[in-house]
């Protein structure tokens, strides 16, 4: 593992129904049966920074939301970086280009970058990110099975704008946003995130 050898920041990254929050678990199991010194991390985390933004993007105030995002990402920086300083993988569900992709398109460009400059500045910024690509039909099927209730963003327009945007981001960032194939099988998934994090750990 190397004694002394900095950790990692991670993230999953891509549309509601993706399957990062399934993906986490999984994942943190395997690791951490292979000796590594996983913290599986949850963001956003405070939850009434949550509900603002939630609030807000239901009334159309997209830049209200990303500022709420933006601190909640701001907050959690202390403790990613201690964790990374300390040696481990600390893997999240979510990362600065969440907040890129769901709320940036809704700014107007001066708000969009400043949003940019502001998460450049106050955040964690994941090492790299596994983006989970999947097809809007299938996302919203399989949201329809988990629950009948849907967040702010759980629609076909949104996921149609922010899956472009994860695309815009992906070829703007190809190593810092790495892309899977998330309509194959859980286990498929599984496995070739595994993989990459299993080389990413190696290699640190």
């Amino acid at each position: 593992m190397g004694r002394g050898r900095k950790g990692l920041f991670v993230a999953l990254e891509g549309i509601d129904g993706a399957g990062k929050t399934t993906l986490l678990p999984r994942l943190a199991r395997r690791l951490r049966r292979e000796g590594v010194p996983i913290v599986p991390w949850h963001q956003p985390r405070d939850p009434w920074l949550v509900s603002l933004a939630s609030r807000a993007s239901a009334r159309g105030e997209t830049g209200l939301a990303a500022s709420a995002f933006a601190l909640d990402h701001a907050l959690a920086r202390g403790r990613i970086e201690r964790e990374v300083e300390e040696g481990r993988l600390v893997l999240s569900d979510r990362s600065i280009f969440s907040t890129l992709a769901f709320q940036g398109p809704g700014l107007a460009p001066a708000d969009r970058r400043a949003l940019v400059a502001t998460l450049g500045a106050l955040a964690a910024r994941p090492a790299f990110a596994l983006w989970l690509d999947l097809p809007v039909p299938l996302a919203l099927r399989r949201l329809a099975e988990r629950s009948a209730r849907r967040t702010p963003w759980e629609n076909r327009r949104t996921l149609e704008r922010v899956s472009r945007e994860y695309r815009r981001l992906a070829r703007a960032s190809p190593r810092e946003l790495l892309r899977l194939d998330a309509s194959l099988s859980l286990p498929e998934v599984e496995e070739a995130a595994l993989t990459v994090l299993q080389e990413r750990w190696r290699e640190r």
